[in-house]
């Protein structure tokens, strides 16, 4: 509960500091340009697998989507520039679904049932949902990529490396990825 009280409050911060996650910015990391932030540094350049389980209740790995471009969305729906993004993320998806680009959320809210109401009112959020029901409110993919706020994403290349950690991706970032190596 803690842990919720303090992103929320970072949430706050980057609403007025970042305006929602949005501005420009060189990418720290040197791996792709964007919003970078010091997310998950000692995972950039390798290889990295998402994995856990669905709202759904079911096994998901990031794995069966090696040879696509992966985002992987760290985001709860209590986290107003997390729902700021989400037309965006959208809109992306929409774009782009067709030539490789798939979507990962990992939730961190307090409970099923909001996150689940939040996706009925939102049926245009079709990729999967990651949700921890035993912790919830505090997903343990957050701990393990070191995520220390919310939104943050991460864009993992067709070959499984971790490329970007950030508050969002754009068009051309995802597009580049894309390029490499597409069949």
């Amino acid at each position: 509960m803690a842990r919720t009280a303090a992103i929320a409050a970072c949430c706050a911060a980057l609403m007025f500091a970042n305006g929602c996650g949005g501005g420009g910015g060189g990418a720290t990391g040197g791996i792709l340009a964007g919003d970078d932030v010091a997310v998950a540094p000692s995972w950039k350049g390798k290889p990295i697998v998402v994995d856990g389980v669905t709202l759904q209740r079911g096994q998901f790995s990031t794995a069966q989507w090696k040879g696509k471009v992966v985002l992987v969305d760290f985001w709860a729906t209590w986290c107003v520039p997390c729902r700021a993004e989400l037309p965006k993320t959208n809109a992306l998806y929409q774009k782009l679904h067709d030539r490789g680009f798939e979507i990962v959320g990992v939730s961190s809210d307090e409970s099923a049932e909001d996150l689940e109401r939040f996706l009925a009112a939102n049926p245009d959020m079709t990729w999967p949902q990651l949700f921890d029901r035993e912790n919830p409110g505090d997903h343990v993919l957050g701990d393990k990529f070191e995520i220390d706020g919310y939104p943050t994403v991460l864009l993992i290349d067709r070959k499984g490396v971790l490329r970007y950690a950030g508050l969002n991706v754009s068009e051309e970032m995802v597009r580049s990825l894309l390029a490499e190596g597409a069949k």
